[in-house]
């Protein structure tokens, strides 16, 4: 016979989001559980899902290879409407309640600080005093809240507002209070914090701010008029290109930031339907793609920046496909959709009519990157009880300028115990942590005064309950005179 050979060429992975199962928080012991779960929240590692709803707040255990989440702890209240943010600096979860004790106008932010370096454990919510006049004093973030780089700002969007806050991990300080002239629907913000834009719905308007690093203030720059009404915006994973969706996807060019570009958008086809509230776009890692979430559907859509082609690569309703996938029935999922930091898996709240699919929907981002997460600053985790300035060290209710000695003492029945502990400087955020000669003790912590300008943190071995973890104070940042 003739010659036979095999000729292997590079293609791309197929690019889905497949449905996998539905989750109720809660529904144990014959119980129905949680059916409206609304805003959720990753903490860093990826391996703890908070949920937001009327019944309070969930902690969920989630497995990074399967996706499956399991009930871990629940607090009760009434959290709903509210959004969710880690405050990664200060190892805690701060829940911007949008209408708390189930009425009236004012607005609250509550904190549950992470008792060891799962997340998992939290102690019960403290509410954070806020500082301001007019609408500075009422935080409200119907839209998204956002921790600003190192943790020192706090960033609360509404619909007609937006509230900027100093922040020291304890108290917030208002600094910016400014009205949108349009109604907003949904802001992004890029991932070096120097730009955020903001959709107005029905009114067809993008508007692009430019954040001041010093102040946290944010500046309008430039507004540009969209195609259509226009629902959700987000960065792509390098900030090069802003993806928005409306009745259809598009993508714009960030060449010039102040000023996006249309590059593209998605014509509907007979077999594509896109429906009209599409408020959520998760971009994917490593490339020009984004999943949208719109009402009881999923579609993926990828730039192909070679041939500058916009692109659906996957579609999902309730019919299903003849692949014989769909997705159960679901309402527009403002609130509660959430990526999973390693890029495997994305979750959203359904309360939808039939109690079937009420709950927590699980996909798998098919095709995108898996980012392997490691723990922070060589094996040290962020320790909310654990604080330095550059003259004390504190502990929970202690506060000391020398040291603190530190051998089974219980805070709110928590045991600890420091085995060692050191301080540690580098020369700024992209610097590598290095130990600082004649500060390591055994079974106490102790203040420390920087004499040469740089970023300063205290690193303790500790037992938690008898559970031994490495852990590290807040950064400082000393600027020699």
């Amino acid at each position: 016979g003739g010659d036979f050979t095999f000729r292997w060429e590079e293609t791309d992975a197929p690019e889905q989001l497949v449905y996998l199962d539905r989750f109720v928080p809660g529904a144990t012991d014959g119980t129905d559980g949680i059916l409206n779960p609304r805003a959720l929240a990753f903490d860093p590692s990826g391996r703890v899902l908070y949920v937001a709803s009327g019944s309070g707040l969930n902690v969920l255990d989630r497995d990074p290879d399967t996706g499956t989440l399991a009930d871990y702890a629940s607090f009760e209240g009434t959290l709903a409407p509210a959004r969710l943010l880690w405050d990664r600096d200060n190892a805690r979860l701060l829940v911007f309640d949008n209408n708390p004790a189930g009425g009236g106008l004012q607005c609250e932010i509550q904190s549950y600080e992470a008792i060891d370096g799962t997340h998992r454990r939290l102690r019960d919510k403290k509410v954070l005093t806020v500082r301001g006049t007019g609408k500075g004093s009422n935080p409200c973030a119907k839209l998204a809240a956002f921790a600003g780089p190192a943790g020192k700002f706090v960033y609360a969007f509404g619909t007609h507002v937006v509230r900027v806050y100093e922040y020291d991990g304890e108290e917030l300080e208002a600094v910016q209070v400014f009205d949108y002239l349009l109604v907003a629907s949904n802001v992004a913000v890029s991932s070096d914090w120097q730009h955020v834009h903001t959709v107005h719905g029905s009114d067809r308007v993008l508007t692009t701010f430019e954040r001041d690093p010093d102040t946290g203030m944010l500046a309008e720059v430039g507004q540009a008029t969209l195609p259509e009404a226009t629902w959700a915006v987000a960065f792509s994973d390098d900030d090069g290109y802003l993806w928005t969706t409306g009745r259809t996807p598009a993508i714009h060019s960030l060449a010039e930031p102040s000023a996006p570009r249309l590059l593209a958008r998605l014509d509907q086809t007979p077999e594509y339907h896109f429906g009209e509230d599409c408020p959520v776009v998760l971009p994917r890692t490593e490339r020009q793609t984004v999943d949208a979430f719109c009402t009881n559907s999923v579609y993926v859509a990828r730039w192909q920046s070679s041939t500058e082609t916009l692109e659906l690569s996957h579609f999902l309703t309730r019919v299903p496909n003849e692949d014989g996938m769909s997705v159960p029935s679901f309402r527009r999922p403002d609130e509660g959709v959430a990526a999973s930091p390693d890029g495997r898996h994305a979750y959203l709240s359904s309360d939808a009519l039939s109690i079937d699919a009420k709950g927590i929907l699980i996909f798998k981002r098919v095709g995108n990157p898996v980012t392997d997460i490691e723990t922070d600053d060589d094996g040290y985790v962020r320790l909310a009880v654990l604080s330095v300035t550059d003259e004390r060290v504190k502990f929970g209710p202690l506060s000391s300028r020398g040291c603190i000695g530190v051998d089974d003492i219980e805070l709110d029945d928590i045991a600890y115990t420091v085995d060692t502990s050191k301080w540690q400087t580098r020369p700024d955020k992209d610097g590598t942590w290095a130990d600082i000669d004649g500060t390591e003790t055994t079974g106490e912590l102790c203040a420390y005064t920087p004499d040469e300008a740089g970023e300063y943190r205290l690193v303790a071995t500790i037992d938690i309950d008898g559970e031994r973890g490495m852990y590290a104070s807040n950064v400082i940042v000393y600027e020699a005179e």
